[in-house]
Order: structure tokens, then sequence, then C-alpha cells
């Protein structure tokens, strides 16, 4: 029997079999780069895959991978950011809040007491402005009560380190409200409102409004002070009787008679 001739058509399928190639990990190694001592220096059909040299490229590659791998666990294990906290409620705030009536001002005299730990607290110009606010919307009795309490003093201080500090504003409020406030002729005697007031008509400092109101607020306080003196008749007898007990009574005695 003879042997069966190829066909066309199995001489196409062995052709379009694919070709395997065979592949490596490694890259081709330069002669520079291998040893010449390894079983496969030595060997002409394997010179080309030195031993170590692909010792060297693989710890390099497995060094390459393990930074990619720490990197991926640091990325993993980092915390993730706080967020910032909430800001803490200005204890200012929550007790003016609670004195508050609806005008924006203090409309009932029994706060008046917070109202004074409020002046008394007050350090910054935000603060001051808003109290500033507050008395010039309360009630007659409430800035009464504040006056009794000694809360002239802290409006004294607060008008000197603002007319120190040149602040126009603040002290075009502060003379407003001191123009609210009833001032008596105890407070005067008390306080250095009326020297720190006097002194401002004149500061070249201010703005002419400036001076315009230290102007009436001492004019209202001197008609105060005059309706506040004892009649002429009794000062003769009063400055008489004072001589010869002490002048250091005459005050209390003008007091006197201007109550009987």
């Amino acid at each position: 029997m003879g042997q069966r001739s190829a066909s066309p058509s199995d001489s196409d399928q062995e052709g379009s079999r694919p070709t395997k190639k065979r592949t490596s990990s490694f890259p081709r190694i330069s002669r520079s780069e291998r040893c010449g001592e390894c079983v496969n220096c030595l060997n002409p059909q394997r010179k080309k895959a030195c031993l170590k040299a692909r010792s060297r490229l693989a710890a390099l590659q497995g060094g390459e991978a393990a930074g990619q791998a720490d990197g991926e666990v640091a990325s993993a294990a980092a915390p993730t950011p706080v967020a910032p906290a909430a800001p803490q409620p200005d204890p200012f705030v929550g007790t003016l809040q609670t004195i508050l009536s609806g005008s924006g001002g203090v409309t009932s005299e029994r706060h008046a007491p917070s109202l004074l730990r409020l002046l008394q607290t007050a350090s910054t110009l935000a603060h001051r402005s808003a109290l500033l606010t507050v008395l010039q919307l309360s009630v007659p009795a409430v800035l009464q009560a504040v006056v009794r309490g000694g809360g002239a003093n802290h409006l004294e201080k607060w008008l000197a380190e603002a007319v120190a500090g040149v602040r126009q504003r603040l002290v075009t409020k502060l003379l407003a409200v001191l123009a609210r406030m009833p001032i008596t002729l105890s407070t005067l005697r008390s306080t250095e409102l009326g020297k720190v007031v006097g002194r401002l008509r004149k500061n070249a400092a201010f703005e002419p409004a400036v001076h315009e109101s230290a102007k009436s607020l001492v004019a209202a306080w001197k008609l105060m002070v005059d309706a506040s003196a004892p009649p002429a008749p009794y000062v003769d007898i009063i400055e008489r009787f004072c001589s010869s007990i002490g002048a250091g009574c005459f005050a209390q005695c003008a007091a006197w008679c201007t109550t009987h």
C-alpha cells in the first residue's frame, strides 16, 4: 500500500498552528552583567541565563513588590482625619439670651443683677458693644437698678479705655448710653465720669460730633447738680453750722436739706 499523500488541507492546518515561544520572566542579561562562573555561564547554550544575575534581578523585583505592599498597608492603616470639634457656646451670649426681652433690651428688674455681672465681666469690644445696645433698649427701672448696683463704674472704665484707644464709634455709643442712664449727684461724686466726659469736649483726637455729645451730656449733668443743690437760704446756715463742727459734713447736710 502506498503512503497517503498529504492533502492541501493538512498542510494548511499545520501551517496555521501557532508556534510556541519560550517566555522568560527576566530580561536578557548582557555579557557585562554575567558572572562567568555559574553553571549557566559555563554552558554555551545557557550562558545568557546567568544565575547570579538572575538572583540580583529577583531581589530587586521582590523589593519593589514589598515596597508597594508596605505602602498599601500603610495607607490602609493611616487614621482617618478627625473632624474639627464644634465651637463651644459662648457663656456670655447664653446668659444674655436668658434676660433679653423681645424688644432687644431688659424689661424685668429681676434681671438687673445678671446684667450687672455681664457689665463687670465684658472685656471684648464685641461684648461691650452688645451690652451698650441692650442698655439703650432697656426700661428706665432696669437702668436705675444698674446705676444703684455700680454699673456706672463699669461704663466709666469702658469710656476711659475707648478714649485712650481713640475708638470713635464706641465713644459715641457710650455717650448715648450715659445720656439715657439716670446718673445722680452721688454717682458723679463716686466716679470720674464728669472728668472723663468733660475732657472729651475739646479732645482733638475725636470728631466734632463727639465734642457736641460730650458738651450736651455735661450740660445735662450740670442742670441735675444745680437742681440737687439745697435752696439758697439754707447754704449760709449749713456753712456756719458745719464750720463749727467740721467742714467735712457739708455734703451730708446739703443732701439732707435736699430730701427734707
